[in-house]
């Protein structure tokens, strides 16, 4: 009597990724990008490098800080029923409306947003936060 084996004979797969297809396409790849014609290549023509000149008032960039006494506006005090107004003074002439707002650590939050409000009364829709000293 033959030997009777114990379970069925199962076909040997293995559950492995095959490279040699990737490895494959990768070198194809490889070959294009080292050999693409020169008609796909683009020269770059950069003007010369200008001699820079004073920064003009309207491209420093204004910081509005508020503190627990109210705001300061690049390190100058402006009076809390004159913030609109001198915010929309200041934006009237650049063409980026950006302003940087920084509040102190012990500051409410909603004086915070009462000031982005404020600004954005003012016509500034650009407003990025900074963090606290």
């Amino acid at each position: 009597m033959p030997a009777v084996r114990t379970g069925a004979s199962r076909s040997h797969c293995r559950d492995e990724i095959n490279m040699l297809p990737m490895i494959d396409i990768l070198l194809v790849l490889l070959i294009m990008f080292m050999i693409r014609p020169k008609a796909l290549r683009q020269d770059v023509h950069l003007p010369p490098p200008t001699p820079s000149s004073p920064t003009p008032a309207s491209t420093v960039q204004l910081v509005l800080e508020v503190t627990e006494n109210g705001y300061l506006v690049n390190a100058q005090p402006v009076p809390d029923t004159a913030l609109e107004g001198f915010l929309r003074a200041a934006f009237r002439h650049r063409e980026v409306k950006l302003l940087f707002i920084r509040a102190r650590p012990d500051v409410p939050y909603r004086d915070v947003i009462e000031a982005v409000d404020r600004a954005r009364g003012a016509g500034i829709r650009l407003i990025a936060y900074m963090p606290g000293p």
